[in-house]
């Protein structure tokens, strides 16, 4: 453990810190550390992202959907600088150019060396969360529009490619950094996985789509679960507990009118709305300070 002044109030206060919490964040004498007031507890923490040795692994006679799978983990648990030994040069190459930030530096027949070469400096989760969550309207609203003109989905096929993108560096922003106010990481890093959940159903729908001409009743699913999907934006970014409790109710409502009976693509859209509706709980915690007084009465 170290010891470490920091004045609060013009008052010196000794606080006793983790030597490996300092070493993680690169914590030195003179940097500045947040303190947030939490009941009687206080919380202190730093923008400083964590550190992350370098890690070398070998990927030789892997499947390329294992390559892919290696080192997107990777690369959301914050690593920045991977030396990779391998026989699939093409499958390594595409996974990074589909991580924000990654870049192969160094090249040989059978290795190379993988290294973030981004900056997070003027960049915010917010932002990025919210161009996700764009882009999966976008993609919902492009599946509706196509279903209803009743053509192919062959034009969008790689349309969800950008929103994992985008989930995944958010998901790595949160390890790396944490949310701005610390004790909603977790919050974050939840509602993001649902958001990237979302966008990989929305991909098997549109591979079915390429092949299969959607009925009726599939049109009609996809259309209301493109709406479903933009009131949600709305409250993530815009909320209000009644209408969060009321979201919560239609989800319920869409779930249990909507009986899957096999059918894929239903299938997939009933497990779209189960995903957003899995928002409200989270989007209620992360908000408990905005609203007063509500009960096991409120929430029905």
């Amino acid at each position: 453990m170290k010891r470490k002044v920091i004045n609060l109030a013009q008052k010196s206060f000794i606080i006793t810190m983790p030597s490996k919490w300092i070493k993680k964040y690169n914590i030195k004498k003179g940097d500045e550390l947040d303190i947030t007031e939490l009941g009687n507890k206080l919380l202190i923490s730093t923008e400083n992202s964590q550190l992350v040795e370098p890690v070398s692994i070998d990927l030789t006679g892997i499947r390329e959907n294992l390559i892919r799978r290696m080192i997107i983990s990777l690369y959301i648990n914050g690593y920045d600088d991977i030396r990779v030994k391998h026989n699939n040069l093409p499958a390594v190459q595409l996974t990074v150019n589909s991580c924000m930030g990654y870049a192969i530096l160094e090249q040989q027949s059978d290795s190379c060396l993988i290294k973030n070469i981004a900056s997070t400096a003027n960049v915010t989760f917010d932002s990025i969360f919210r161009q996700a969550f764009r882009l999966l309207i976008s993609v919902s609203e492009d599946c509706s529009n196509l279903a209803n003109l009743n053509n192919s989905f062959e034009k969008i096929k790689e349309s969800t490619e950008p929103l994992i993108i985008f989930s995944n560096y958010c998901l790595r922003y949160l390890n790396k950094s944490g949310y701005k106010d610390a004790i909603k990481t977790n919050i974050y890093y939840h509602l993001t996985h649902n958001l990237k959940r979302i966008g990989e159903l929305y991909a098997q729908i549109i591979k079915y789509g390429c092949n299969h001409k959607l009925t009726k009743n599939e049109i009609g699913l996809l259309t209301k679960t493109s709406e479903h999907i933009k009131k949600l934006y709305g409250l993530s970014f815009n909320f209000d507990f009644n209408n969060a409790k009321k979201y919560y109710d239609e989800s319920m409502d869409f779930l249990n009118t909507y009986k899957s009976d096999s059918k894929k693509i239903e299938n997939y859209l009933l497990e779209i709305i189960k995903n957003c509706s899995q928002f409200i709980p989270n989007l209620l915690t992360a908000n408990i300070n905005s609203f007063k007084g509500f009960s096991e009465t409120n929430l029905g």
